[in-house]
């Protein structure tokens, strides 16, 4: 697994802060996703740079909404190609406390994962550049989407790469169960938010939908986790006392083991270790908790 150089965006909340006059910028920053031949799984959005002349509208939200115009465009930039699927249009845009209430068309609708992950973080990153905007909810129809991530997006909550105008993902080997209770893996790539760790990240992916047809998550049948991390190389996955009556017992093992694999596969975890309310226990439920290692 690649190595990972993850530094804060605080651009937006620095600008909040500020208590001294600061100059004009001399232009803005564009987020586009990077093009197939540019990404290497290391970066996947890209930004370009426009001279602030170029740039229409006198105030804050005259520039949002030509900012936005801008990414929703084709770059001109054969190493970009827009974050946003090509026909979403710029519904409506509002400013109150702050915060910026974006919304597109239906096309946007059609995003998901990864995908959605990143045309958020291009419209987010393009805005909070804005002084006067340190907050974006994004909606669609003026409705937001039931499984979008989060429905509101600060400039700060975004990790970074070395370069402040790059976004990174990670792909993280899951384990699921097929049809017949048996394990299945499959690959997916997400991003990181700010304060996640990668096995929490992986926590989550275990209890969200396969992206293969016929596969459903380890934690799917009512199994939960009630807390993960990894100390000196050993993944402590902590479970409830109680067990809820809708797990089936027949496949608890093998969820079970498809828990300890997926963090296996995690970099730099060497044994996976099982925990009931915190403490050690040999079996759960009647089956044996031997974890990974």
């Amino acid at each position: 697994m690649r190595r990972f150089g993850y530094s804060l965006l605080l651009l937006a909340f620095l600008l909040l802060c500020a208590c001294a006059p600061r100059e004009e910028p001399a232009g803005y920053l564009l987020y586009y996703r990077s093009a197939l031949s540019e990404a290497d799984g290391a970066d996947a959005l890209k930004a370009l740079s426009i001279p602030r002349s170029d740039c229409e509208g006198e105030g804050t939200e005259e520039l949002a909404r030509f900012l936005i115009g801008c990414i929703l465009k084709e770059p001109g930039d054969a190493s970009c190609v827009p974050a946003l699927p090509r026909g979403t249009i710029l519904q409506g845009f509002s400013l109150a406390g702050g915060t910026a209430g974006v919304d597109f068309s239906q096309e946007f609708a059609a995003l998901s994962g990864i995908d959605l992950t990143l045309a958020d973080y291009a419209v987010v990153m393009t805005l909070t550049q804005l002084p006067e905007i340190y907050s974006v909810r994004i909606t669609v129809d003026g409705k937001a989407l039931d499984y979008q991530p989060r429905q509101l997006f600060r400039g700060r909550d975004l990790l970074m790469t070395g370069s402040e105008d790059q976004v990174s993902t990670v792909t993280l080997t899951i384990f699921c169960l097929d049809g017949a209770g048996a394990l299945a893996v499959e690959s997916r790539s997400f991003v990181l938010y700010d304060g996640d760790s990668r096995s929490e990240l992986l926590l989550r992916a275990l209890a969200e939908e396969p992206q293969t047809p016929g596969l459903r998550a380890a934690l799917s049948g009512g199994l939960q986790i009630s807390s993960v991390w990894v100390d000196e190389g050993i993944c402590y996955v902590n479970l409830p006392g109680t067990l809820s009556e809708s797990v089936d017992r027949t496949t608890l093992q093998a969820a079970l083991d498809a828990v300890a694999r997926s963090f296996m596969a995690l970099s730099g975890v060497t044994e996976v270790q099982f925990l009931v309310d915190g403490t050690y226990a040999d079996s759960y439920a009647g089956v044996p908790l031997g974890g990974e290692g």
